[in-house]
């Protein structure tokens, strides 16, 4: 794609105005839709020296050869591309594309940034522009319907990014302001700070005279306590001793009389002995005559439960030849 360029009497091949002024026009409405991210004291002072949104924006002409009157209290200083003529393009710069102003003018339009807003003017030349499109090979009406267009979207980016950014000295005021509440803020800080420093001081000396005079009567308590404790533990050594001497009396009382009923104690063990000794073989002997009886009473029963079980055993075969006897002799008869 050429975009309607062509040879000069030269031999080079030039775009054109329309090519740059479009790309121009495009770039503008791509910065202006670009989200913009600030900190929220940059959007409240947004609001308050704008105080308008985004229901607030202006409809779009429905004449756009005639020149938009922005407000006043909206209006930014913005750069202002102008295009340079034709043959400034030819003469001063051959190798460039571009139909802008140079570098050097760019960077003075930036600095009038901080400078009183610059009154409304035209994006660029129309007349220039249709000229320039009629060169290109375009009519008249399509010239001016192109110059139309370019100039309305030109129109709506820049009254866009009007509507959106704010005015350095608005900026710079709302700053001084907040600066100056900050350092106000400061100042009162600090004095609060110091008065409650002093008022701590106070409260502390206060505290520590109350903790040095309980720290004194707690020392005398503790003296106080310590020789009565003393005192206490003295007469409960005392006592104890004489409780001592007791006890060891009523041990050496008990320890006598202990040894006397072991005496007496031995003695009857004794004799109970021997009278157990006597009381067991006695019995030992009575359970050996009652063993020697059970068993042959036991004997007795077993011989005669042997007897009786030999007499069923042969009454039980001599039943059982008798029935054997009688199936054969049946056996014989129903043969015959």
């Amino acid at each position: 794609m050429h975009h309607g360029g062509k040879y000069d009497s030269g031999g080079r091949w030039w775009y054109g105005s329309f090519f740059h002024i479009h790309m121009f026009a495009r770039i503008s409405a791509a910065t202006a839709r670009r989200p913009t991210h600030r900190p929220l004291i940059a959007k409240s002072i947004r609001k308050q020296c704008i105080g308008t949104d985004e229901t607030s924006r202006p409809f779009p002409s429905p004449f756009p050869t005639r020149p938009t009157q922005p407000n006043k209290s909206d209006e930014l200083a913005l750069p202002v591309p102008v295009p340079i003529t034709q043959n400034e393009s030819h003469v001063e710069e051959p190798s460039s594309h571009s139909s802008f102003r140079s570098s050097n003018s760019d960077s003075n339009s930036y600095e009038g940034m901080n400078e009183t807003p610059l009154p409304p003017t035209h994006h660029f030349d129309t007349y220039q522009l249709l000229q320039a499109l009629e060169r290109q090979g375009f009519t008249r009406s399509q010239a001016e319907v192109v110059m139309k267009g370019i100039k309305f979207k030109l129109r709506e980016s820049s009254a866009f990014i009007r509507q959106r950014l704010l005015l350095r000295s608005d900026l710079d005021n709302e700053t001084y302001l907040f600066k100056a509440g900050l350092s106000e803020l400061r100042t009162e800080v600090q004095t609060m700070r110091r008065n409650d420093t002093h008022m701590l001081q106070a409260e502390m000396a206060a505290v520590t005279r109350d903790v040095e005079s309980i720290g004194q009567k707690l020392r005398e308590d503790v003296a106080l306590m310590k020789n009565e404790i003393t005192l206490d533990l003295n007469n409960r050594k005392n006592e104890g001793r004489e409780e001592l001497k007791t006890i060891e009396m009523k041990i050496q009382e008990m320890n006598n009389k202990l040894t006397v009923s072991l005496g007496d104690v031995r003695t009857g063990i004794e004799a109970v002995r021997w009278e157990t000794i006597w009381k067991g073989m006695t019995g030992v002997a009575a359970a050996a005559l009652s063993i020697a009886g059970l068993g042959y009473l036991l004997t007795r029963y077993a011989e005669h439960k042997a007897e009786t079980m030999r007499l069923e055993k042969q009454r039980r075969k001599k039943q059982l030849r008798e029935e054997a006897r009688q199936s054969g002799m049946a056996d014989m008869e129903v043969v015959y």
